[in-house]
């Protein structure tokens, strides 16, 4: 028995070797078909053979076992009568049409819908072709039939990866059954030349590259595909040195596992390779390397398949970055910076040395996206990132949490150090930024915290620069270090935080009132309804402690939602005991970020027959001032609907009095740090004289907050304002009990 070194096709129709002594032809076309078969059933996508008009010859097994078929079920019938066109009328009409085109010479491409799983209804998209073989004639004898599964290329990354791992375990099914598969072919001359001339075909015709390598690694043949994949044309493939594509870091491994295939160590082998390419480029690919059946065991040849997937990769190598690096300003980002945490920590903690952690929050930076525009916003932090990586250390990690929020990461850094950085970066905000023509000067405020004293996980340390960052933006200092006094993150706040679910749930709450007083006729006009907890083991509880982490819990609409129907059901109460009183409820930065808060208070009022003009809502100047865009939206939406607008604590929220005047309120309220010392402090009674101006001259009724003793309620009303709400009017009262109090010779009503 002669070796084989390189297929080859005869005038003969016989399958001849390298140099080339001819096998016996039984023996021939049983290995041609063996060698044609491992290449087709190699591939995870559609190849199948039809005759010219249509009917299925070959469908390889990936495809087969896909949709649950056996070869002999479809054998002889039309291709489109099949289950995989079984979608629709008008996708078996397209896959009779390509077979008609295909038939008169046409290469048919495109996608199309079908069934491709087993048992299911689940629709596959293919990116689909139909290729005419002709014969020796002239004339096409069969059509090749090639699809490729596309749906799933615009997965995520997980998806990609669990694709590959289905596909690769496919692979080895398919690679373990070649080996084993010894199907004896007793078929004349004529069926071997079709056979040639059928999986020359396939061989020539395949998208995936194919090659025929010695155990060297040397290149035998190569098929068009492989090719075109690597710039070669065959001859100089073969020319190569062994192994001259492979990357040289590669080589060895590559050798061993080749060692492992031709001792019969392992039956296959697939992996992930760099290839070199004739252009110099590389690429990568997914490779499957098989022992070629009936090749001789002193000099075995080997079958590789290989599929380009450098595009692929380089999605994949993109999906990975982003997962850790921040997009905008390609910095590291949170997850990045706290997995560096979790290695300083894991690497200082045996020399007890010690790391810190800061925080930082640009301040003006909302300023500046509101008034300039997100683009200019955006290349301030991409601008901010390189000035402050130049003030840190080549150890230290500086990250973008997103928004106006960075992080840093300096090891071996102690308190001192910690400061030290801390004012180099506050110092070189002293610097302006110019960006597009703008001049544009920032801050920032700085939390710290340092390992081991602040915390000895990363958790914790990141918790408490948090907390050091909050109480920094709280006390207006440029930087805070963290100090356990400065965490309202107790355990009972913890456990508040769980309950109040079930306190919303189990009501627990009580709704509570401060009457307004109008300071023309000294009666009472409306009151501000307020929320208190009635907790079975701490008693009464202020909204001063468990209303601030009502938003982080994600029940601000829940808590307010109870407040609104607590409030209608009191003024009907009111209303049937003939007193018709104004009653406002407050709003949060989230109920104004929520875009149906209004149809919500719109639902409650038709819920409970009661009538808009009963209730107004309160929002602070900060919030509105948080998102000012959509907060005047929410309002307007409000105001429309019957519902009094007051804007609380006014004074401190930084406000322009353009935007106030776009604002649709009905009434200022201003703030009590103006109100309470008026009396002693000239430039405060300026401030609530100017401000009681400035609203009647915009058309709006206008409150002081904060109204302790007689002599402050004489100097308001002196100056021209409407109403007073404090605790010389009334400290706040359970709801239920206002007219008891009015009646007990409190102020009168109106």
């Amino acid at each position: 028995m002669n070796s084989i070194y390189t297929p080859r096709f005869a005038e003969s129709g016989r399958l001849c070797v390298g140099d080339v002594t001819l096998l016996p032809g039984d023996e021939v076309r049983t290995l041609h078909e063996k060698l044609a078969r491992i290449i087709v059933d190699e591939m995870v996508q559609f190849v199948g053979l039809l005759d010219r008009e249509g009917r299925t010859i070959e469908i390889n097994r990936a495809a087969l076992e896909g949709a649950g078929l056996r070869l002999e079920d479809i054998q002889g019938k039309p291709f489109w009568d099949t289950r995989w066109w079984a979608v629709s009328d008008s996708v078996r009409e397209s896959a009779r049409d390509a077979v008609r085109r295909a038939g008169l010479g046409e290469i048919v491409r495109g996608q199309v819908e079908n069934y491709g799983r087993a048992g299911g209804k689940e629709t596959l998209t293919l990116d689909f072709s139909l290729t005419p073989i002709r014969g020796a004639d002239g004339e096409v004898a069969f059509l090749l039939a090639e699809g490729r599964d596309i749906s799933d290329m615009k997965a995520a990354r997980d998806a990609l990866q669990k694709e590959l791992a289905t596909q690769e375990e496919d692979l080895s099914e398919l690679t373990s059954q070649l080996i084993a598969n010894r199907q004896a072919l007793q078929r004349g001359a004529d069926a071997l030349r079709e056979s040639e001339q059928r999986w020359r075909a396939v061989y020539e015709n395949l998208a995936a590259g194919v090659a025929l390598i010695e155990r060297n690694g040397r290149i035998l043949a190569a098929n068009p595909a492989l090719q075109a994949i690597l710039g070669y044309s065959e001859e100089e493939l073969r020319a190569l040195a062994p192994m001259a594509i492979v990357a040289e870091e590669e080589r060895d491994e590559v050798r061993r596992q080749i060692e492992q295939l031709v001792s019969g160590e392992t039956p296959s082998y697939r992996a992930q390779r760099q290839y070199f390419c004739k252009d110099g480029r590389s690429i990568w690919a997914n490779v499957t390397v098989s022992p070629l059946p009936g090749s001789e065991p002193s000099a075995p040849a080997l079958v590789a398949i290989i599929e380009d997937i450098t595009e692929r990769k380089s999605a994949e190598d993109r999906i990975r970055h982003l997962a850790f690096f921040d997009a905008l300003t390609d910095l590291p980002n949170r997850v990045q910076l706290e997995a560096n945490l979790d290695e300083a920590i894991e690497a200082a903690s045996p020399q007890n040395r010690a790391l810190a952690l800061l925080m930082l929050a640009l301040e003006r930076f909302k300023d500046i996206n509101y008034t300039l525009g997100k683009s200019i916003g955006d290349r301030l932090l991409q601008e901010f990132g390189p000035r402050c990586r130049r003030l840190l250390g080549d150890d230290a990690v500086l990250a973008h949490f997103g928004g106006r929020h960075f992080g840093v990461l300096v090891p071996g850094a102690g308190v001192e150090e910690a400061r030290e950085v801390a004012l180099r970066v506050l110092k070189d905000l002293e610097r302006p930024f110019e960006i597009n023509g703008f001049t544009l000067e920032i801050g920032a405020h700085i939390g710290i915290a340092v390992f081991p004293g602040h915390g000895t996980d990363a958790a914790t340390l990141t918790r408490h620069t948090e907390v050091a960052l909050r109480h920094a933006q709280r006390s207006s200092r440029s930087h805070a270090l963290y100090t356990p006094g400065d965490d309202s993150y107790n355990p009972r706040r913890l456990q508040l935080m769980g309950e109040l679910r079930s306190a919303i749930a189990d009501n627990q709450l009580a709704l509570y009132c401060q009457p307004k007083l109008e300071l023309a006729t000294r009666r009472i006009v409306g009151t501000e309804m307020l929320v208190r907890w009635r907790h079975p083991s701490y008693g009464l509880i202020s909204p001063d402690e468990f209303v601030p982490f009502v938003e982080s819990t994600g029940l601000i609409a829940p808590l307010s939602k109870w407040v609104v129907d607590a409030t209608l059901v009191q003024c009907l109460a009111w209303e049937r005991a003939g007193v018709r009183l104004h009653a406002s409820v407050n709003l949060s930065t989230r109920n104004l970020e929520d875009p149906h808060i209004a149809e919500q208070i719109g639902n409650a009022l038709t819920t409970w027959g009661a009538v808009s003009g009963w209730i107004g809502v309160e929002v602070t100047e900060s919030a509105v001032m948080a998102e000012p865009q959509v907060a005047l939206l929410t309002l307007q939406r409000l105001k429309d609907m019957g519902i009094t607008v007051f804007l609380d604590d006014y004074g401190t929220g930084y406000s322009s009095l353009a935007y106030l005047q776009k604002l649709p309120v009905d009434a200022i309220k201003i703030d009590k740090s103006f109100v309470q010392p008026m009396l002693e402090d000239a430039d405060a009674a300026l401030i609530v004289q100017s401000t009681v101006d400035l609203g009647h001259k915009l058309g709006l009724r206008v409150i002081a907050e904060g109204v302790e003793n007689e002599a402050i309620c004489e100097r308001l009303q002196a100056i021209g304002c409407d109403e007073a709400q404090g605790y010389f009017v009334a400290a706040p009262m359970p709801a239920g009990e206002l007219m008891t109090w009015v009646e007990a010779g409190g102020w009168q009503l109106a």
